[in-house]
């Protein structure tokens, strides 16, 4: 929420029963939240109220996520991709991609095509994206899609970019 991913806050609206279960279910996590976590929340709240907090980064999100878009599509690689509907990654799928054979070993242990991937590009690219295999209980099904990040600076995104042509 507000920019600030990894920082878990959770808030609840609801009618009289709601608010009285989410109360009793409070008491027992009243103590893992610190204060300053809990002021920032209340801050971008408030900042919420008008609606323009949500317009503006879901217009940067969209620049941001064309941005990318285009790179991947214009890069030396060959990149089939889906066009997000929402959040700040774009998955592409690799499987057309060659990856040379010593990035398949990693420490010793044979790692899925999105890991040999992701450090294969790392290495021979500079560039960073996240291998999707470990979101799926069959790690054989994501092993041809890797994510990339689109909720970064124009200066990150563009220097990303480049790297890929």
């Amino acid at each position: 929420m507000y920019s600030a991913t990894g920082l878990r806050v959770g808030f609840g609206i609801g009618n009289e029963d709601i608010i009285k279960a989410m109360k009793a279910a409070q008491t027992y996590h009243i103590f893992c939240l610190n204060p300053i976590i809990q002021t920032a929340t209340a801050r971008c709240l408030d900042q919420t109220i008008d609606g323009i907090y949500f317009n503006t980064i879901s217009k940067l999100y969209e620049q941001q996520s064309n941005k990318l878009l285009q790179g991947l599509i214009q890069s030396k690689l060959n990149f089939n991709y889906w066009i997000p509907s929402g959040g700040y990654f774009i998955v592409t799928d690799i499987q057309n991609i060659e990856i040379p054979q010593k990035y398949f070993i990693q420490n010793g242990i044979q790692v899925t095509r999105d890991f040999a991937f992701v450090h294969y590009m790392i290495n021979e690219f500079g560039v960073v994206c996240i291998p999707c295999s470990p979101y799926y209980e069959n790690k054989e099904i994501g092993q041809n899609l890797v994510r990339w990040a689109f909720c970064k600076t124009d200066e990150t995104l563009l220097e990303a970019i480049h790297r890929l042509k």
